[in-house]
């Protein structure tokens, strides 16, 4: 069974017209999977100053605060630009994950950038800078998405263990 789920909500201020507060709690994980799953807590979609294959693992937890500001130029219709400021905190267990480790709670406090292309669309480019809480090199990140909502931890691995995903040859 492989199961996520995500709250998220967007708080603004009448009186800060180019803000707004993001929260995002998030829960997933695997249980029994036959296939292997593996989750990690490293990434884009997980601490965002933690590499990649950091801490695998089979549940994750993951809590997301963003003060997000759009300044009000260019004119409206050409492009979007802003700046944001978070926080990520999050820990993996290792569930029935192979090589799955259970972390302690890990946290990145970080600044980006913003540019959507043309005004309101979601087509955004983002750079981040994330500093691990504790210490630890920054890391800086540099993404494009291109029409995607953000699928909380459906990744790679989560889509290759989902049963409706094998074909015939499989069976």
């Amino acid at each position: 069974m492989l199961f996520d789920v995500d709250v998220v909500g967007y708080l603004r201020n009448q009186a800060l017209p180019g803000s707004t507060l993001f929260l995002r709690a998030s829960y997933g994980g695997g249980w029994n999977t036959y296939l292997p799953y593996q989750l990690s807590l490293g990434g884009r979609e997980g601490v965002r100053s933690l590499k990649e294959d950091l801490f695998p693992g089979g549940r994750m937890t993951k809590f997301v605060v963003e003060e997000r500001y759009m300044f009000p130029w260019p004119r409206r219709g050409v492009a979007d630009i802003g700046v944001t400021a978070f926080w990520d905190i999050g820990r993996v267990s290792a569930g029935d994950a192979p090589y799955g480790v259970d972390s302690d709670w890990e946290s990145a406090l970080g600044f980006g950038f913003r540019i959507g292309l043309p005004s309101r669309t979601r087509n955004v480019f983002r750079t981040d800078v994330a500093f691990p809480v504790g210490g630890g090199d920054p890391l800086f990140r540099f993404t494009f998405e291109l029409n995607l909502l953000r699928e909380g931890f459906y990744t790679p691995d989560v889509a290759r263990s989902r049963r409706f995903n094998l074909g015939a040859e499989h069976f």
